[in-house]
């Protein structure tokens, strides 16, 4: 039936029910709706709402009412207002929030000039913005999902949203214009970005997601979205920076804005991110590749929203190594002091220290800033701060050097962190071995005090030779107790083992003066265990003795001693000490035999020892023999009873060496009263030769009972002295106090009277004291 203004004027409007079933009665076609609205509004405001309202009443299908519905929507949108505003209100009211949805679904087909005049009158109707930004959202998650970035839930569970996604997923080539449409009317109709924040407050992050994006797509930036959030409140601030979050958007984006903010703003932005999970270490991450002023913003913003510069350090460490410096830089900028981050980051876990140590040397501090910067504000400080300067490439020397003038303590704090650190005693003393003897002595105190034993870091200096291996000696024999340390320890090493090490010393070119100075006023079984060593592996004595030699001021020193018993227990060859000596000096000569003596070995093999030297054309032996003899008060009988027996040659360098020591003729007399004649003889031809005179030797000898007086008269005869020689020293020299005796023993002797009484003779013509009653005298004794 065609529809007139009778038969649309006919219809009771009474209800909207009522006014349906009446139109439908007709059998009017969707296009017929138009026409029967204007007629009805013709007739009244009312009779065109209740239409309206009936035709959406009475459709029987969900096809039937979007084509009846888009009718409406097509009357109206070529109307005015108030048509616009009679279908508006009628869906709406008609549909509840579904048809709110539909409604602002329609305004979205519309051209742009179309869907302004929409929304106002929609708006105007009583609508509001609620659904638009609900179906902004729908659209915007939509246009997410065909992007391939899909939300987090498959959009609202209300039929009409559903009914609205898949609209929209059916025209998705269209989803930007239609938004485009939407948010260019809502704002036309005097909405602001505000407002819709305030719609959807209470929302899930997702749904507030998709109208994020659906604000993007249309060209709102996230600025501007971030302003609106903030001129809400900072519920709005935290709601917004998650959803933008959520849809996967950098947190950069967020913080470009926010950091050309005030710093109110720029904290509740930094506070919003972490709000929604965002780490301070992927903040910090971003800010660590801006410019130096911004990163420094960003850090400050944490601290002024409570983060701790231990938590911002750590936070940047877990996210690499390589923003902790940007970030310690930021902190110091900031007015954090370098002992703050180093005493914080040095409680923290990991290698977060290290980092710190690295960014601030980085930035000029130096070694003894960050040193000084622990040293007793935290337990370990130094050990630790080592650890971590070897960790970022300082070289031991480097650390040590700022040390070596500090207290003991805090040496063995840097050594121990350097071993733990990784490296070896070798690297150590590699890395010092250039240094001064004092540097070296510090940091070998230090080893000690850690619990190295000088053995172990023998075994370490042998590897860097000579040089080194010279001060490392030269340190341990100054360090206080260094000595007896190593003594001690050399005492517990089997003989074997200390043999093995006295050749590791001698094999990287250390003497034997230098190795048994390591030893000096250590007991004697700690020098034996060396000197077995040291024969073992060279042989010749010498070179101990030598070492004794340098070590003592006199002859009888116990060290001595304790020398040729080492040798003796060494099986080195005692006899060898003699050779050394007799080459070496008269005091060396002494001492060795005092030595020999005093470990109870036989002076006679001394001796022996000694006449075999002299034997192969070794001068003076038993000259010094001699001088020592007497200084050491050994018996001169014992050495002249030696030789009158088994080297007569040797008797008058012994002679000329005791008297070289001040020994007195007297007490010689003494000693040579019972020697044979040849022995006899050798004693006076040495004294003569040594200067003295007859009438001594004449004078002691009448002191001597015994046939004494015939055995001189012998020798200083058979020693080239002539009868002349003789009668003068009696006649003149002794005032004839001897004359009877010595003559009478010449006769005895069988001397020829004519021989003596020609040399009586002779002295007393050359004396003018010739006269008959001296030679009758002398002819009567005869």
């Amino acid at each position: 039936m065609a529809i007139t203004l009778e038969n649309i004027n006919a219809i009771n409007y009474s209800s909207i029910a009522t006014t349906g079933t009446q139109f439908r009665a007709l059998n009017a076609g969707s296009s017929e709706i138009g026409n029967a609205l204007n007629f009805a509004l013709d007739l009244s405001e009312t009779k065109a709402y209740r239409l309206t309202r009936g035709v959406l009443n009475t459709v029987n299908t969900a096809e039937e009412y979007e084509s009846d519905a888009k009718s409406l929507i097509d009357w109206a949108k070529v109307g005015n207002s108030q048509q616009r505003q009679i279908v508006a209100k009628a869906i709406r009211n008609d549909g509840g929030h579904s048809g709110n949805l539909f409604m602002v679904h329609s305004i979205s087909e519309m051209t742009k000039t179309d869907a302004r005049a929409f929304m106002i009158d929609y708006l105007d109707s009583g609508g509001t913005t609620k659904a638009v930004t609900e179906w902004l959202s729908i659209a915007g998650n939509v246009l997410r999902k065909n992007q391939g970035k899909a939300p987090n839930t498959a959009g609202f569970v209300v039929d009409a949203a559903e009914w609205v996604v898949d609209k929209v997923e059916d025209v998705v080539d269209s989803i930007a214009e239609a938004i485009e449409a939407v948010v260019d009317a809502i704002i036309n109709a005097g909405k602001s970005l505000v407002e819709i924040v305030g719609d959807v407050i209470s929302w899930a992050i997702e749904e507030v997601g998709g109208l994020v994006q659906a604000l993007l797509e249309v060209g709102k930036s996230i600025g501007d979205i971030l302003k609106a959030a903030w001129d809400y409140g900072i519920a709005g601030v935290k709601k917004f920076v998650k959803a933008i979050i959520a849809i996967g958007k950098e947190i950069g984006e967020v913080l470009v804005y926010a950091v050309s903010q005030t710093a109110e703003m720029l904290e509740g932005f930094v506070d919003a991110l972490i709000t929604a999970a965002v780490s301070v270490g992927r903040i910090l991450e971003w800010a660590a590749g801006q410019i130096v002023s911004i990163t420094s913003k960003i850090v400050q913003t944490l601290v002024d929203i409570g983060k701790s510069v231990g938590t911002i350090l750590y936070s940047a460490f877990q996210i690499g190594i390589n923003i902790v410096g940007s970030v310690a830089k930021a902190l110091i900028s900031i007015g954090k002091t370098v002992g703050e981050l180093l005493i914080t980051a040095i409680t923290q876990p990991g290698d977060l220290f290290n980092e710190v140590v690295r960014a601030l040397n980085e930035i000029g501090q130096t070694i003894g800033n960050l040193f000084d910067e622990v040293v007793g504000a935290v337990a370990d400080g130094v050990k630790k701060m080592t650890k971590a300067l070897i960790s970022i490439g300082k070289s031991i020397v480097e650390v040590v050097s700022w040390a070596v003038n500090k207290a003991a303590e805090i040496i063995k704090d840097v050594i121990k962190g350097v071993i733990e650190a990784g490296k070896s005693v070798l690297d150590i003393f590699t890395s010092i071995a250039a240094r001064a003897i004092g540097f070296i002595k510090k940091v070998v105190q230090a080893l000690f005090d850690i619990g190295r034993t000088v053995l172990n870091l023998i075994n370490d200096m042998v590897q860097l030779g000579i040089d080194f291996a010279r001060k490392f000696i030269t340190a341990i024999t100054e360090i206080v107790g260094g000595l007896l340390k190593f003594a001690n320890e050399v005492l517990r090493l089997t003989y074997k083992a200390a043999a093995s090490l006295v050749k590791t010393l001698l094999d990287v070119g250390l003497s034997v003066i230098e190795i048994l100075g390591t030893v000096v006023g250590a007991s004697y079984w700690v020098f034996r265990r060396m000197i077995n060593g040291i024969i073992e592996h060279l042989g010749p004595v010498g070179d101990v003795l030598d070492w004794v030699l340098t070590q003592v001021e006199d002859t009888v020193s116990d060290l001595w001693h304790d020398a040729l018993l080492a040798i003796r227990y060494a099986k080195g060859k005692l006899t060898d000490a003699i050779d050394w000596a007799v080459n070496k000096s008269d005091e060396a000569l002494e001492a060795v035999l005092n030595a020999w003596e005093s470990i109870e070995e036989d002076l006679i093999d001394f001796y022996k020892a000694a006449a075999e030297l002299a034997a192969i054309g070794v001068n003076n032996i038993f000259e010094q023999i001699g001088k020592a003899t007497i200084k050491l008060e050994n018996s001169v009988t014992y050495v002249l009873n030696y030789l009158e027996k088994d080297f007569i040659p040797g008797i008058r360098d012994f002679v000329k060496g005791v008297l070289d020591a001040g020994y007195e003729i007297a007490s010689l007399f003494v000693n040579i009263a019972n020697l044979s004649l040849q022995a006899f003889t050798e004693v006076i031809s040495a004294c003569l030769d040594y200067g003295i005179t007859l009438t001594e030797l004449l004078t002691e000898t009448m002191k001597n009972p015994g046939n004494l007086l015939s055995n001189f008269l012998q020798a200083i005869e058979e020693a080239g002295q002539t009868l002349d020689d003789i009668y003068q020293s009696v006649i003149l020299d002794t005032g004839e106090q001897f004359l009877d005796e010595v003559t009478i023993a010449w006769r005895n002797l069988g001397k020829p009277v004519k021989d003596i009484l020609n040399a009586i003779a002779e002295v007393l013509y050359w004396c003018n004291c010739y006269s008959s009653k001296h030679t009758l005298k002398y002819f009567r004794n005869l």
